[in-house]
């Protein structure tokens, strides 16, 4: 099988549309990295007006939600491709994006860890 890198888009919104990224490996936060290894290949604000933290991971690797929380968005949206968007208890919101296939739907409860996507390179994604 041809090794394929793919990205996730994973950034964090406060209710009030400050952008903010936190170390979400911290054992402290309760968060959840997306997925299982994967690189940072693009860090939050690099280049292009970036908004999020771009993670290398192989075509089809599984996505996990970062923390427990409703998805409230599950569709395809222009350049973030296959988009699931959950809302957390704390007020945040984690988006992934560029997914190859989505795995849940809007209005659905996910927990922390539990598999939601699959990486892909949908919409504008570079690599």
């Amino acid at each position: 099988m041809k090794k394929v890198i793919c990205y996730l888009l994973v950034l964090c919104m406060c209710i009030t549309g400050m952008m903010v990224m936190g170390t979400i490996s911290s054992a402290k936060s309760n968060w959840k990295w997306p997925v299982d290894g994967g690189r940072v290949a693009e860090g939050f604000g690099a280049g292009r007006g970036h908004t999020g933290v771009d993670i290398m991971k192989s075509q089809g690797s599984a996505i996990y939600a970062a923390k427990s929380g409703k998805v409230v968005f599950s569709t395809y949206h222009g350049a973030y491709g296959n988009l699931i968007v959950i809302r957390h208890n704390n007020g945040m919101y984690t988006f992934y994006s560029h997914c190859s296939k989505r795995l849940v739907k809007a209005g659905e409860k996910v927990k922390r860890g539990e598999r939601i996507a699959k990486v892909g390179a949908t919409g504008r994604a570079y690599g």
